[in-house]
């Protein structure tokens, strides 16, 4: 294995990171939605929780944002996540707390530590 166990660069992207998955975040993001969560995921992978602004509607964000439980932030988008061991393993160590995978997806939001 080439220490970056089968995951590519798939460019950047705006990212809604959530502080954590509170019950008034939830409630907030499912507002018209018919699923409780983003995506089939309803615990991603990973410390943090990260959402595509190009997902959810300006008004869950504005909600998210101005109620402070969340913030817009840039995160680099990774290809390939599948939730193995290996891919948790070597973005624990090269991301800490900064990183959210989607399995259903097939992709992992990270951001770098500033």
């Amino acid at each position: 294995m080439d220490g970056k166990p089968r995951l590519w660069n798939a460019g950047t992207t705006r990212v809604l990171a959530l502080y954590s998955m509170t019950s008034e975040a939830a409630e907030i993001l499912n507002e018209g939605m018919d699923t409780p969560y983003p995506y089939d995921d309803k615990n991603p992978d990973g410390p943090s929780w990260y959402i595509p602004v190009d997902d959810l509607s300006s008004e869950s964000i504005y909600k998210i944002c101005t109620q402070q439980l969340g913030y817009i932030t840039g995160a680099r988008v990774l290809a390939g996540y599948t939730g193995s061991e290996d891919q948790k393993t070597y973005l624990h160590e090269h991301f800490p707390f900064n990183w959210c995978g989607y399995p259903s997806r097939c992709i992992v939001y990270i951001r770098d530590a500033e």
